[in-house]
């Protein structure tokens, strides 16, 4: 069974015009909807599609798989049962182009509900709101009966009195078969036209039924231009997403410039700029350092403790912060010596040194970060680095503290 992701985007928003390429954390909002839908493993293939040429530009300059065809779709189903008949596929994902923080468990829940059960044609996911949400308009609100299959959608308050554990919002995440998808391709119905554009609506009036399966899965779709700012808040409180850095001058003096840099990418730092990362060599009483394996997501190569300076921390905080986050250990400003600041082409490297015996038996490390951690001694670590193993922006430090100590 050959699943396919579908992201249907468009420029013409009614109440957010451009929203499918306005700026999240510095890229578009269509790249991190892609993103998200990409960690779903079982998506066999997953396409944006468009009609303007505006949103193919933006995908494929972070290489996006794209179709853009000139249809005149009213409705994101719409548009994927137009561009399904040129796709081989049995089911096909609704992933809406203005949801950036979807989660790979939702898709999977409905994957799951459609692998499982031949007779459903028309699924998505249903959650319960609050007050605030059930009296927003741009809220859609569904009942449903005993089989949770749908009985009415609205952007108006349904049921007409508020109850906590009756009402509910449809989430912008549906699966169809594909032999269904062309249900899509009538006229509106009235119905859908009095809803401001409910597309289920459409299919209903024609006598289909929609299932809807509860979820604990909460997104936020962008509507309108303030949601922007609510999406971003969530992605760097959340911080699996990634995090501002400050931008310094060539004097390490701090600028009123930050830079975002996601999450498993390289920072580029503008010409004439610098941000912080920071070391920690930590020494234990035999003259050993404390070496980790990074995991295999992360090249599986021995290194010393790191990372970035957020925006708004000193390199004091980030060090200490970064040996809690990766080894889980907690570590005493008094105990971290300022070794030697390192500057670059674009960056300042604050190198920390520790002295300390860790019991590395307690140790509590990301296996997603770190494979393994262990002391080594001065001849195993110039092996690794004979060996070409050794982080390379870590040697330079490493031989420094060797020599100094020597001394």
């Amino acid at each position: 069974m050959k699943i396919i992701g579908m992201i249907p985007a468009r420029m013409n928003s009614r109440r957010f015009k451009g929203k499918a390429i306005a700026n999240i954390l510095g890229k578009p909002m269509i790249y991190w909807v892609y993103k998200a839908a990409s960690k779903v493993d079982r998506l066999d293939s997953i396409y944006v599609a468009t009609s303007d040429i505006e949103i193919k530009e933006a995908c494929d300059k972070y290489n996006i798989p794209v179709i853009c065809n000139p249809t005149n779709e009213t409705t994101a189903a719409e548009k994927i049962a137009l561009e399904s008949t040129n796709i081989d596929g049995d089911i096909f994902i609704n992933i809406q182009g203005d949801e950036p923080l979807v989660e790979a468990d939702a898709i999977n829940q409905i994957i799951d509900a459609m692998v499982n059960d031949d007779n459903l044609y028309y699924i998505g996911l249903k959650s319960k709101i609050d007050e605030t949400e059930y009296k927003d308009p741009n809220v859609v609100k569904v009942v449903c009966d005993k089989e949770n299959y749908a009985m009415y959608f609205s952007r108006s308050n349904i049921p007409s009195t508020y109850d906590k554990n009756n009402a509910y919002r449809v989430m912008g995440l549906y699966g169809y078969r594909k032999s269904f998808l062309p249900n899509f391709i009538v006229p509106k119905s009235e119905l859908e036209k009095l809803e401001n554009g409910i597309e289920m609506l459409r299919v209903m009036n024609l006598g289909y039924k929609i299932k809807l399966l509860d979820t604990n899965y909460k997104s936020i779709g962008v509507d309108l231009k303030e949601h922007i700012k609510i999406v971003e808040d969530i992605m760097l409180k959340s911080g699996s997403y990634g995090e501002y850095t400050d931008l310094y001058d060539e004097n390490k003096n701090l600028t009123d410039k930050k830079l975002f840099r996601e999450k498993g990418t390289k920072l580029e730092v503008p010409s004439g700029y610098y941000n912080i990362v920071v070391l920690a060599f930590i020494k234990n009483s035999k003259g050993e350092y404390l070496i980790q394996k990074t995991s295999k997501n992360k090249k599986g190569v021995y290194a010393v403790t790191g990372g970035h300076v957020k925006s708004g921390e000193t390199s004091l905080d980030a060090i200490i912060n970064e040996i809690n986050e990766e080894l889980g250990i907690k570590i005493d400003k008094k105990d971290c010596k300022l070794f030697q600041t390192y500057k670059y082409e674009s960056a300042f490297k604050d190198v920390f040194y520790i002295e300390k015996d860790i019991d590395l038996d307690k140790l509590k490390y990301s296996k997603d970060e770190v494979e393994y951690v262990k002391y080594m001694s001065i001849d195993e670590i110039n092996k690794l680095i004979k060996d070409n193993k050794f982080r390379k922006t870590n040697i330079d430090a490493f031989n420094d503290i060797v020599s100094d100590n020597a001394q």
